[in-house]
Protein backbone atom coordinates (compact mmCIF):
# COMPACT_ATOMS: atom_id res chain seq x y z
CA UNK A 1 0.00 0.00 0.00
CA UNK A 2 3.08 2.49 0.81
CA UNK A 3 4.27 1.71 -2.55
CA UNK A 4 1.30 2.66 -4.33
CA UNK A 5 0.26 5.73 -2.11
CA UNK A 6 4.33 6.78 -3.27
CA UNK A 7 3.22 6.18 -7.10
CA UNK A 8 -0.21 8.75 -6.30
CA UNK A 9 2.35 11.27 -4.80
CA UNK A 10 4.28 11.36 -7.95
CA UNK A 11 1.76 11.48 -10.03
CA UNK A 12 0.53 14.43 -8.39
CA UNK A 13 3.96 16.30 -8.69
CA UNK A 14 3.44 16.11 -12.94
CA UNK A 15 -0.50 17.71 -12.71
CA UNK A 16 -0.85 21.23 -12.98
CA UNK A 17 -5.05 21.01 -11.87
CA UNK A 18 -5.34 22.39 -8.36
CA UNK A 19 -8.26 20.13 -8.55
CA UNK A 20 -6.19 16.67 -9.83
CA UNK A 21 -3.88 17.31 -7.19
CA UNK A 22 -6.24 17.27 -4.30
CA UNK A 23 -8.33 14.33 -5.20
CA UNK A 24 -4.94 12.46 -5.58
CA UNK A 25 -3.84 14.03 -1.80
CA UNK A 26 -6.76 12.66 -0.84
CA UNK A 27 -6.88 9.00 -2.39
CA UNK A 28 -3.25 9.28 -0.94
CA UNK A 29 -4.73 10.02 2.73
CA UNK A 30 -7.21 6.80 1.89
CA UNK A 31 -4.96 4.70 1.54
CA UNK A 32 -2.10 5.54 4.02
CA UNK A 33 -4.89 5.01 6.73
CA UNK A 34 -5.35 1.62 5.65
CA UNK A 35 -1.65 1.00 5.66
CA UNK A 36 -1.09 2.44 9.16
CA UNK A 37 -3.64 -0.16 10.35
CA UNK A 38 -1.54 -3.11 8.79
CA UNK A 39 1.44 -1.46 10.07
CA UNK A 40 -0.14 -1.37 13.73
CA UNK A 41 -1.05 -4.99 13.40
CA UNK A 42 2.38 -5.79 12.42
CA UNK A 43 3.74 -4.20 15.50
CA UNK A 44 1.03 -6.30 17.70
CA UNK A 45 2.11 -9.74 19.06
CA UNK A 46 -0.95 -11.85 17.79
CA UNK A 47 -1.52 -10.15 14.61
CA UNK A 48 -4.94 -9.64 15.79
CA UNK A 49 -6.06 -6.16 17.10
CA UNK A 50 -5.21 -2.16 16.70
CA UNK A 51 -4.90 -0.36 19.85
CA UNK A 52 -7.35 2.61 18.39
CA UNK A 53 -5.64 5.18 20.99
CA UNK A 54 -2.41 5.00 19.30
CA UNK A 55 -3.71 4.51 15.76
CA UNK A 56 -5.61 7.45 15.83
CA UNK A 57 -3.05 9.79 17.23
CA UNK A 58 -0.84 8.78 14.30
CA UNK A 59 -3.68 8.97 11.63
CA UNK A 60 -4.55 13.07 12.77
CA UNK A 61 -1.03 13.91 13.40
CA UNK A 62 -0.05 12.87 9.71
CA UNK A 63 -2.83 14.71 8.33
CA UNK A 64 -2.20 17.37 10.09
CA UNK A 65 1.10 17.51 8.60
CA UNK A 66 -0.41 16.40 5.02
CA UNK A 67 -2.17 19.36 5.00
CA UNK A 68 0.46 21.86 6.46
CA UNK A 69 -1.79 23.07 9.74
CA UNK A 70 0.80 21.60 12.50
CA UNK A 71 0.41 24.96 14.70
CA UNK A 72 -2.63 26.27 13.81
CA UNK A 73 -5.30 23.18 14.43
CA UNK A 74 -5.44 21.78 17.82
CA UNK A 75 -5.76 18.55 17.95
CA UNK A 76 -7.56 16.82 21.36
CA UNK A 77 -7.63 13.30 21.37
CA UNK A 78 -10.37 11.72 24.12
CA UNK A 79 -9.90 8.02 23.49
CA UNK A 80 -10.19 5.00 26.32
CA UNK A 81 -6.74 3.67 26.12
CA UNK A 82 -8.10 0.15 26.40
CA UNK A 83 -10.02 0.37 23.07
CA UNK A 84 -8.85 -2.30 20.38
CA UNK A 85 -10.45 -3.45 17.16
CA UNK A 86 -10.03 -6.82 14.69
CA UNK A 87 -9.29 -5.44 10.91
CA UNK A 88 -12.37 -5.23 9.74
CA UNK A 89 -13.52 -2.75 12.00
CA UNK A 90 -10.52 -0.56 12.63
CA UNK A 91 -10.31 0.10 8.77
CA UNK A 92 -13.86 1.44 8.51
CA UNK A 93 -13.09 3.77 11.46
CA UNK A 94 -9.54 5.03 10.53
CA UNK A 95 -11.34 5.87 6.98
CA UNK A 96 -14.52 7.46 9.04
CA UNK A 97 -11.88 10.00 10.74
CA UNK A 98 -9.55 10.14 7.56
CA UNK A 99 -12.76 11.43 5.71
CA UNK A 100 -14.05 13.78 8.92
CA UNK A 101 -10.76 14.81 9.74
CA UNK A 102 -9.54 15.96 5.55
CA UNK A 103 -13.19 18.01 5.52
CA UNK A 104 -12.36 19.76 8.61
CA UNK A 105 -8.62 20.47 7.33
CA UNK A 106 -9.89 21.73 3.86
CA UNK A 107 -13.04 23.65 4.38
CA UNK A 108 -13.57 23.88 8.45
CA UNK A 109 -11.08 26.69 8.34
CA UNK A 110 -10.48 28.66 5.55
CA UNK A 111 -7.34 30.44 4.62
CA UNK A 112 -5.74 28.91 7.03
CA UNK A 113 -7.93 29.92 10.36
CA UNK A 114 -6.59 28.55 13.66
CA UNK A 115 -8.51 25.90 15.08
CA UNK A 116 -9.55 22.98 16.76
CA UNK A 117 -10.33 19.55 16.23
CA UNK A 118 -11.20 17.04 18.70
CA UNK A 119 -12.00 13.30 18.84
CA UNK A 120 -13.44 10.81 21.25
CA UNK A 121 -13.99 7.60 21.32
CA UNK A 122 -15.48 5.42 24.25
CA UNK A 123 -17.08 2.26 25.17
CA UNK A 124 -20.49 2.30 26.93
CA UNK A 125 -22.98 -0.19 27.72
CA UNK A 126 -20.92 -2.65 24.88
CA UNK A 127 -20.82 -0.02 22.35
CA UNK A 128 -18.55 2.33 20.87
CA UNK A 129 -19.34 5.84 20.62
CA UNK A 130 -16.89 7.63 18.38
CA UNK A 131 -17.38 11.51 18.18
CA UNK A 132 -15.60 13.94 15.61
CA UNK A 133 -16.17 17.98 16.11
CA UNK A 134 -14.28 21.24 15.34
CA UNK A 135 -14.81 24.90 15.99
CA UNK A 136 -14.63 25.84 12.15
CA UNK A 137 -17.42 26.92 10.29
CA UNK A 138 -19.84 24.35 10.38
CA UNK A 139 -22.00 22.79 8.06
CA UNK A 140 -24.92 24.56 6.03
CA UNK A 141 -28.50 23.89 7.58
CA UNK A 142 -30.08 20.76 7.17
CA UNK A 143 -26.94 18.63 5.92
CA UNK A 144 -28.12 15.25 5.20
CA UNK A 145 -25.50 12.68 4.68
CA UNK A 146 -27.28 10.49 2.80
CA UNK A 147 -28.05 13.45 0.16
CA UNK A 148 -24.57 15.13 0.22
CA UNK A 149 -22.89 15.44 -3.01
CA UNK A 150 -19.69 15.62 -1.23
CA UNK A 151 -17.68 11.92 -1.49
CA UNK A 152 -15.70 12.10 1.97
CA UNK A 153 -19.68 12.74 3.69
CA UNK A 154 -20.82 9.92 1.60
CA UNK A 155 -17.89 7.82 2.33
CA UNK A 156 -18.39 9.04 6.15
CA UNK A 157 -21.83 7.64 5.62
CA UNK A 158 -21.48 4.35 3.85
CA UNK A 159 -18.47 3.07 6.23
CA UNK A 160 -20.87 4.12 9.48
CA UNK A 161 -23.91 2.74 8.47
CA UNK A 162 -22.91 -0.09 5.97
CA UNK A 163 -19.52 -1.11 7.56
CA UNK A 164 -19.80 -1.24 10.84
CA UNK A 165 -23.31 -0.80 11.29
CA UNK A 166 -24.08 2.16 12.94
CA UNK A 167 -26.11 4.92 13.84
CA UNK A 168 -24.97 8.22 13.11
CA UNK A 169 -25.88 11.67 14.09
CA UNK A 170 -24.65 15.25 12.93
CA UNK A 171 -25.11 18.61 13.40
CA UNK A 172 -23.60 22.11 13.73
CA UNK A 173 -23.09 23.96 17.05
CA UNK A 174 -19.55 26.42 16.96
CA UNK A 175 -18.42 24.14 14.30
CA UNK A 176 -19.66 21.11 12.41
CA UNK A 177 -19.45 17.69 14.64
CA UNK A 178 -20.56 14.00 14.15
CA UNK A 179 -21.42 11.00 16.45
CA UNK A 180 -21.38 6.94 14.76
CA UNK A 181 -22.08 4.80 18.05
CA UNK A 182 -22.10 1.05 16.64
CA UNK A 183 -21.49 -2.41 18.09
CA UNK A 184 -17.69 -3.43 18.01
CA UNK A 185 -17.43 -6.78 16.25
CA UNK A 186 -20.44 -6.49 13.84
CA UNK A 187 -19.51 -5.60 11.03
CA UNK A 188 -21.09 -6.35 7.30
CA UNK A 189 -18.54 -6.18 5.08
CA UNK A 190 -20.30 -3.99 2.72
CA UNK A 191 -19.21 -0.62 1.64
Amino acid sequence: MQLVSSFIGLQARYINDTRSVQMLTDSQNRIQAMSLVHERLYQTRGLSSINMREYIKDLAEALISSYKRQGNVILKLDIEKDISFDIDTAIPCGLIINELMTNSLKYAFPDETPGEVSISMREENGKIRLMFADNGTGLPEGTDPRQVKSLGLKLFYNLATKQLNGDVKLGTNKGAWFEVVFTPGITSGKA
